[in-house]
């Protein structure tokens, strides 16, 4: 074989995991690794979060102490399973919180997830299961559903945003392909089965709708040190119901995330843009469609920046920036948020490290909502 092949193999084998890995995720947060990780890696992840708000109804600061443990494990040079499960307790820190809304502090385990991939290598596809075991906190009473209603929304990006639901199964593909050795097109489908389960211990069980994904999306060498990649999810649901009565049709979603990715030597650079839209959805009980899930735009940037060979400074940057809904009771939307935040990680040796996470962000709404965030976290990562 010719350096040339040499050459070209080698971008391949680069490329391919990771596009692979980005649409396998539905993040364009590509890592250039192998698409089976030879090593065992083992996280716990202990992570203090707290918002204070103003005139988001009654509740003016909360906050959610969790602890996470995730796990990847290969099985084979083409197979590997994962799994998480997490713990948090919520709490509310001023009583006028308590005393003025119906909610309540809440604790408890999460379920477990449960994930298995398999590489066909002469296919270049990556096929995979993901499942949710459903050991987590359900049948709530009403104070303690109104906070896992509040902890749910997708803008305070908590590390467990639920307790406990149904028994989910999500089976997947994903395929790429090396067009020429600078450029790598892929596409990916999966169908996430959803069960039901007693939310809330006064009404029937709850059945959330299946969700059905399909994604494309390209990766493109710049040069030497230096890619981008981007992809489009489409999404669409069927039904929600309580016992057999539809309750809610959510719209089509569609998310376009592009990536720009270069290495400074042992440094690194990662600027991504992410763009979120969603149909009106129908809620029956209103017998109404309305656009209650605001469209979105979000711009981030992370810079690891290698000091010595045992520390790393992390920093990181964000931007959203949310539309209008046409439901006038959605809180978070026709405003902005920012966030800037610091990511170190002390390198012990080549098996154990401790990744840290400081991170605040600020966020002003229409209607003079505004809120303010604060993430702090240090967790212990192994590799064997």
């Amino acid at each position: 074989m010719n350096t040339k092949d040499l050459t070209e193999k080698g971008e391949k084998m680069l490329r391919l995991p990771v596009l692979l890995f980005m649409l396998f995720t539905g993040l364009a947060f590509a890592q250039e690794e192998e698409i089976v990780d030879p090593k065992i890696q083992v996280q716990l992840m202990p992570l203090f979060q707290d918002w204070s708000a103003d005139s988001v109804g009654d509740v003016r600061d909360f906050s959610e102490i969790s602890t996470a443990l995730s796990a990847y494990i290969p099985i084979s040079e083409n197979a590997s399973v994962s799994l998480w499960l997490a713990q948090a307790n919520i709490r509310f820190g001023d009583e006028d919180s308590l005393n003025n809304k119906s909610i309540r502090d809440l604790s408890g385990i999460t379920d477990l997830q449960m994930g298995a991939t398999y590489y066909l290598e002469s296919f270049q596809t990556v096929a995979s299961l993901k499942l949710n075991i459903p050991i987590g906190k359900k049948e709530l009473n009403r104070r303690e559903f109104d906070t896992s209603a509040i902890i749910a929304n997708g803008l305070y990006r908590f590390q467990v945003p639920n307790l406990g639901q149904g028994f989910n199964v999500a089976p997947g593909l994903t395929w790429a392909h090396q067009v020429n050795n600078k450029v790598a097109i892929g596409l990916g489908t999966s169908y996430n089965y959803r069960g039901s389960y007693k939310a809330l211990d006064v009404v029937d069980k709850f059945n959330p709708g299946d969700e059905f994904l399909l994604t494309g999306g390209f990766d493109v060498r710049v040069d030497d040190a230096s890619t981008v990649t981007s992809d489009l999810i489409f999404m669409t649901y069927t039904r929600d119901k309580i016992g057999s009565e539809e309750i809610f049709a959510a719209g089509n979603r569609y998310i376009w995330t592009t990536q720009y990715h270069r290495y400074f030597d042992f440094n690194e650079l990662q600027v991504v843009a992410r763009f979120r839209s969603q149909g009106k959805s129908e809620v029956f009980l209103l017998e109404r469609q309305n656009n209650i899930i605001p469209t979105n735009f979000h711009l981030f940037a992370n810079y690891a920046w290698l000091l010595n060979p045992a520390f790393t400074m992390g920093f990181f940057l964000e931007g959203r920036f949310y539309g209008k809904a046409s439901e006038a009771k959605v809180p978070f939307s026709d405003g902005k948020l920012f966030g800037f935040g610091f990511y170190p990680e002390v390198i012990v040796n080549e098996r154990v490290r401790l990744p840290i996470r400081i991170k605040y962000m600020i966020a002003d709404f229409k209607n003079n909502i505004s809120l303010n965030g604060l993430d702090l976290g240090m967790g212990l990562e192994l590799t064997f």
